[in-house]
């Protein structure tokens, strides 16, 4: 998929009851990589406490090799974990008030966060208090929010060995494949945990690793323009990069995204598509396609293009790869730009059967062909899409054939049904019938 994807960085823990939280109270949240909310973890604060609960929380912890003396709270079943001196959520002997000690050359409290199966973190936090007000008593109170922390499960990868995994790296924004994101000389796990600096983001791993090439974006009318249509996507962080990268296309696009790619700034990746499943049938021996084949029906996930004028033309090289190239026609700007897009790829013939299909221009991307049905005239292809991850989720499934359903005979057009049936349980009428007529990247270009 030609997009940088990025989490957005990571924010203050800003949640309704703020407001009617007790003055002081120093507020935050644990998660996993997966983010989901990590219940029942005990976390250590380093620092002064004072009030009713703090001789009962008073506990001792082993940190570096080192026994260490601090106040403990657990979070709930949403992640929190809250350090309340008026115990406005805390019964009254729980009451905890924590700040930096006496002589903190940072001013920092620390934060120790273990769970059995986790790696353990301890975090720096300078307390920055806000003002909130209860609208019904009119009393102020104040409330120090910590940036929300994931912690990694032991058995995560950690590419660039700097103790954040990479799952975690890619939601705090910094690079799973560069230790020092800002390229300032201070590990990403220092400037984020300890200092409590920014360790860098998208645009300025981007910049830093890859500036020449962000440079040359910034004078290509096509680069440029798909940076301002990403930017433009909104919440679509699927389908919308998808028309972005099928419409704006470059070899200036291709290596800014390749860059970025190879130093861990960006990452291709489909957390909310479920894995790929192929039915429970055998799959056929794709012999010479050469030629043009229309994509004529598609069933799929919602980032599918399902734009009219889908085409392969198939050109097979030698007997383990099959040159593609494939055009659609492709809508950006609120439907008021549209051109035939053309991306250009190999078919490589994998020993379990399927096709790989990897994209000139798609920098990062790749999709699995799985062919279950195979004549002269006609083809169906479960599709798989293939991140940076390697991981394999549902695409679709694809019926390519050589003309338009309307000039097929019948018996090919019940056979195609029939293969339907039996492989998948459905038929065409479960399809969407992409259009083929009137199209402007026909078989006479």
């Amino acid at each position: 998929m030609k997009q940088l994807k990025s989490i957005n960085s990571v924010t203050p823990i800003i949640i309704m009851l703020l407001a009617l939280l007790a003055q002081g109270c120093v507020v935050g949240r644990v998660m996993d990589t997966s983010g989901n909310p990590i219940a029942n973890l005990q976390v250590v604060a380093l620092g002064a406490c004072d009030g009713a609960g703090c001789a009962a929380h008073q506990t001792e912890v082993m940190i570096n090799s080192e026994i260490q003396t601090g106040y403990s709270s657990t979070t709930n079943d949403d992640g929190y974990y809250m350090y309340d001196p008026y115990a406005y959520f805390v019964p009254a002997e729980d009451a905890m008030m924590m700040h930096p000690a006496s002589g903190s050359p940072d001013n920092s409290i620390k934060l120790w966060f273990e769970q059995a199966g986790y790696k353990s973190v301890l975090r720096s936090y300078v307390p920055e208090y806000k003002e909130y007000a209860d609208s019904n008593t009119g009393k102020k109170y104040l409330i120090a929010t910590v940036p929300e922390t994931y912690l990694c499960r032991d058995d995560e990868p950690d590419a660039d060995g700097d103790t954040i995994c990479d799952a975690a790296e890619k939601i705090y924004g910094t690079s799973y494949l560069n230790p020092d994101t800002d390229n300032d000389g201070v590990d990403d796990n220092v400037e984020l945990y300890e200092n409590g600096t920014d360790p860098g983001t998208l645009d300025v791993c981007v910049f830093g690793y890859c500036q020449s090439d962000v440079l040359s974006c910034m004078t290509d009318t096509e680069c440029s323009a798909w940076l301002q249509c990403m930017e433009g996507c909104g919440e679509d962080d699927m389908l919308c990069p998808t028309q972005c990268g099928a419409f704006y296309q470059s070899p200036v696009i291709d290596s800014l995204s390749q860059c970025a790619l190879d130093n861990g700034c960006a990452y291709v990746e489909f957390p909310d598509l479920p894995a790929c499943v192929l039915p429970d049938a055998t799959e056929e021996t794709v012999g010479n396609i050469d030629g043009f084949w229309w994509v004529s029906a598609i069933q799929g996930s919602d980032y599918v293009l399902y734009d009219d004028c889908q085409r392969f033309i198939f050109s097979e090289s030698d007997s383990s790869v099959i040159q593609v190239e494939n055009s659609t026609l492709v809508t950006v700007n609120n439907s008021t730009e549209t051109r035939v897009a053309i991306n250009t790829g190999t078919f490589t013939r994998t020993t379990d059967g399927y096709l790989n299909l990897v994209y000139d221009n798609w920098a990062g991307y790749n999709e699995n062909y799985h062919p279950y049905y195979v004549t002269d005239n006609a083809m169906i292809m479960h599709v798989c899409s293939v991140g940076t991850d390697s991981l394999c989720h549902e695409y679709g499934n694809l019926i390519l054939t050589r003309s338009q359903f309307s000039e097929m005979s019948s018996a090919d057009m019940t056979a195609l049904d029939n293969a339907l049936q039996t492989i998948f349980q459905t038929s065409l009428n479960d399809f969407t019938m992409i259009g083929t007529q009137n199209c402007p990247n026909g078989p006479v270009l």
